[in-house]
């Protein structure tokens, strides 16, 4: 009987891992009409995707020269991150707010707010780049990519000790519950991104 059983079993686990994978082909070739054609995307591997440990945002710039398609793609990657980096740590100041039952909440979250747009405008500075790629175009135009980042765990410390240093009685600082707070919003970012 349990031989059976097992017999049964291993039939229907290879049956739907066969269905699944012709599944998976039928939505790619829906996906694809004649006119179409696949493009392939440069840095667009995961190791340039926003991780637990980075923030990263990739983008391009395109000029006759080479030095202004470079700086045109670091300027849009730089407002690109620093627009990721504000918004994320905007929710983690609103949560913190939120679970710290904080009097005046408006008030403290506009003060948290202010104090952390200079520090991330600061730790914006230390940016590192990830990855890069130029391309000549057929009208003789360079086409430059970049993928820039910033360490998560260094914007956080240097928040935290940003913010312990503030001498404001209005604002009334708990450093663990702050980085408490930051942890799980990086965690509940990176699963809505899967």
């Amino acid at each position: 009987m349990k031989k059976y059983l097992w017999i049964v079993l291993s039939i229907l686990l290879v049956a739907g891992t066969v269905c699944d994978a012709q599944a998976k082909r039928r939505k790619r070739k829906r996906a694809i009409s004649r006119n179409e054609q696949i493009l392939d995307i440069p840095l667009s591997e995961k190791r340039y995707q926003t991780d637990s440990e980075y923030w990263r945002a990739v983008q391009s710039g395109v000029s006759e020269d080479f030095s202004i398609a470079q700086k045109i793609a670091e300027q849009n990657c730089r407002q690109q991150l620093g627009t990721m980096v504000q918004s994320q740590i905007k929710s983690v100041i609103e949560n913190y707010c939120r679970d710290a039952k904080v009097d005046n909440r408006s008030e403290t979250e506009r003060l948290y707010e202010e104090l952390t747009r200079t520090i991330v405008n600061q730790q914006l500075n230390g940016i590192t780049q990830a990855g890069q790629e130029a391309y000549r175009q057929e009208d003789g135009k360079i086409r430059f990519h970049i993928c820039l980042q910033v360490s998560k765990k260094e914007m956080v410390q240097e928040l935290v000790d940003h913010l312990e240093k503030k001498h404001d009685a209005r604002l009334k600082f708990d450093k663990d519950r702050f980085q408490k707070t930051f942890l799980e919003e990086v965690s509940r970012s990176e699963e809505e991104e899967r």
